[in-house]
């Protein structure tokens, strides 16, 4: 039947309208169910009944008998006097049955209320949680973010699957940035590991992978020397004052990479753990606009506190470690 879709799998593929019609008696249909909360609306029902024989068949549940899509029509024919009428079987389970009621009388017939469609999302948050918003917004007539504000106000105490299948059936992390400090967790503990490998334990793409594996080339060189010598006493350029100010988290990442690749420094937990941490603190260079903008606005004065208190923490560890460094070689690790 025209407008029955199929999502990343979901249940409608299931089960199927369209199949031949068949006649059955008004006494064997089940009612109830329906997405509209307040029932049938009478006067849309006599409107129907006016018209005859030539309504399109109803959509049943094969399992149930229940009716799925179809009951004004319904009770139009009982108000005409009718004991048969013209049906579709639906052979899908009960969960798919109610979702296919909501998308149909969303599409075509007496529309859903706007209260029925955000009840009817509600209900599709609690049957299928790894669908996405734009999934249930389509099939529920709701927008996107209509549908994120209820699935936050209806799961907001309860554990949600990380992942969720979108409109092509993909299946995509709800919080990336998560899966970014999880990947670095991985890179850290085994700097060898293949990018696909990284990616099937973070859940990332190898793409991103490669992307927190990337290392800047530094800017620094004779080239860049000599053209600094050349515009000694001038006023750096935009551009120049951007790249400077990166030179830093190149020099970091470098540092880093030199770190992972040291078989002494490595080779002791101590050694994994300062690279597990150094590695999740460089994330931020990568991903940090995305923790800032999935961070609740009421949160953000305590998060800027607490990342300077992380920033004054890193800096006396580097001033200690500076100052192991100028003393006679001692052996170990710090």
């Amino acid at each position: 039947m025209n407008g029955v879709r199929e999502y990343a799998g979901a249940p409608l593929a299931a089960g199927s309208a369209d199949q031949p019609s068949a006649i059955l008696p008004l006494s064997c249909l089940v009612t109830g169910h329906s997405p509209r909360r307040f029932g049938e609306n009478s006067g849309h029902a006599r409107m129907l009944a006016g018209l005859g024989d030539v309504l399109p068949p109803i959509i049943v549940h094969r399992p149930t008998m229940r009716v799925i899509d179809g009951m004004h029509r319904l009770r139009a024919a009982q108000l005409r006097g009718a004991e048969q009428i013209e049906v579709q079987f639906f052979d899908g389970d009960e969960a798919s049955a109610f979702v296919l009621a909501v998308q149909l009388n969303v599409t075509h017939g007496l529309p859903l209320s706007l209260a029925d469609r955000k009840a009817a999302a509600d209900r599709i948050i609690g049957l299928y949680p790894r669908w996405s918003d734009r999934v249930i917004a389509s099939v529920t007539g709701l927008s996107g973010p209509t549908v994120a504000a209820r699935r936050r106000r209806l799961t907001a105490n309860n554990l949600q699957p990380d992942t969720r299948i979108g409109m092509d059936g993909r299946v995509r992390p709800v919080d990336p940035a998560r899966r970014r400090l999880a990947a670095t967790r991985v890179l850290a503990d085994n700097p060898g590991a293949s990018l696909r490998e990284v990616a099937r334990q973070a859940g990332l793409s190898p793409e991103t992978i490669r992307k927190l594996r990337a290392q800047p080339a530094p800017v620094n060189g004779t080239a860049g020397t000599a053209r600094a010598a050349g515009t000694a006493g001038r006023r750096p350029s935009a551009a120049t004052r951007r790249a400077r100010a990166g030179e830093p988290a190149q020099a970091g990442n470098i540092a880093l990479q030199a770190l992972r690749a040291d078989p002494a420094f490595r080779s002791r937990e101590s050694g994994r753990a300062l690279l597990r941490l150094l590695t999740e603190s460089r994330v931020f260079h990568v991903g940090g606009r995305e923790f800032i903008e999935k961070s609740p606005v009421h949160c953000l004065g305590r998060l800027v506190e607490a990342a300077r208190a992380c920033a004054r923490d890193w800096e006396a560890f580097a001033a200690a470690v500076e100052h192991r460094r100028a003393l006679p070689e001692s052996g170990g690790l710090v």
